[in-house]
């Protein structure tokens, strides 16, 4: 059995729950709706970036990036805006490949993928892009991912569907799975984390992020990133960084070093021996990175926008051994 997800999200007025007054039954419905939007909504997964990336004629790039996301969804969807008078297929690392028309004025192309299972691990998801011969070159200027939107949930331990009709008018508090009010503490208690920034260049030598330089060098600045408030008392969040990495040998090391502005703390992760295949590295910066402000209208904190000097992430990157090149082809802050 299903449960349906509502088209608009619901809005549970403050001013109906009132402490030592009875809950009306309409209420505990929009609560209800409220849960089952907020489960069937996908997350987005690659908010998105501009890897400002030109691909030749006859010229496959990948993008890879690192995700954890929430396990209801069916379906991925890819957003790009590109631009060259081309011909080009696209795939995703569950496929199909399609293909597509795009022209120098530019195009916006949307590229579906239908997933063969739900999943909540943590896990890479990659883009290929093929310009096809004698196309011109290709610019890709933009690049997204969300999860697409569920019409209805599974009422099971994994979408944690809400039976609208158990809340309805005269029918029993119950706290049973996926009805009434334990449907709803369970729903909107479910894991909901936020992809905060992915960014991707080519798993490509030539392409990625490459130094050989011993001092820290710039990868990005004026990285904004805004945590989650979990409880009502935070100011801060915990962020976790993966980053792809590889080296031009066995022997070379690298280090990246994230600086939060607001405090002036950082964190290094270091790169050990990569070797020349690609792999995933991680560290975590645990309450250091600024939340939202729920006392301010816009939500950021002070009520003021992130700025370079005062909250924003700079993330910089050096070969902290041996006598190659180090290489960063994707960075991604998930929360956790």
């Amino acid at each position: 059995m299903t449960a349906t997800v509502p088209a608009a999200r619901p809005i549970i007025r403050q001013s109906d729950i009132e402490a030592g007054v009875a809950v009306r039954a309409r209420t505990w419905l929009d609560a209800a709706q409220l849960a089952n939007w907020c489960n069937g909504n996908g997350e987005v997964l690659v908010p998105a970036y501009s890897p400002e990336q030109t691909i030749a004629s006859n010229k496959t790039f990948v993008f890879r990036y690192r995700v954890t996301p929430p396990g209801r969804a069916v379906r991925r969807v890819w957003v790009l805006y590109l631009e060259g008078n081309c011909a080009l297929s696209i795939d995703g690392n569950v496929g199909p490949s399609a293909d597509y028309i795009v022209d120098s004025g530019g195009t916006w192309v949307r590229y579906v993928e239908d997933l063969t299972a739900k999943s909540a691990s943590l896990q890479e998801i990659s883009l290929t892009i093929t310009n096809a011969l004698s196309s011109a070159t290709l610019t890709v200027k933009s690049i997204a991912c969300y999860e697409d939107l569920r019409i209805v949930l599974d009422k099971d331990a994994t979408d944690l569907g809400v039976e609208l009709t158990s809340v309805a008018v005269r029918e029993p508090i119950q706290e049973n799975p996926y009805t009434s009010l334990g449907g709803i503490a369970a729903a909107l208690g479910a894991a909901q984390r936020r992809q905060y920034f992915n960014v991707a260049r080519p798993d490509d030598i030539a392409e990625c992020w490459a130094t050989t330089s011993a001092t820290l060098v710039l990868m990005l600045d004026d990285v904004p990133i805004l945590t989650r408030k979990l409880l009502s008392a935070d100011t801060t969040g915990n962020v976790r960084f993966a980053a792809l990495c590889s080296a031009s040998d066995a022997t070379t090391d690298g280090e990246i070093d994230i600086t939060n502005n607001a405090t002036g703390n950082n964190v290094t992760l270091t790169v050990t021996d990569p070797g020349t295949t690609w792999a995933w590295y991680t560290i975590d910066f645990p309450a250091d990175i600024l939340c939202e402000d729920l006392s301010e209208a816009s939500g950021w904190p002070d009520g003021a926008l992130l700025t370079a000097a005062a909250k924003t992430l700079d993330i910089t990157f050096r070969r902290s051994g041996g006598a190659g090149t180090f290489y960063v082809a994707s960075i991604a802050a998930i929360e956790y």
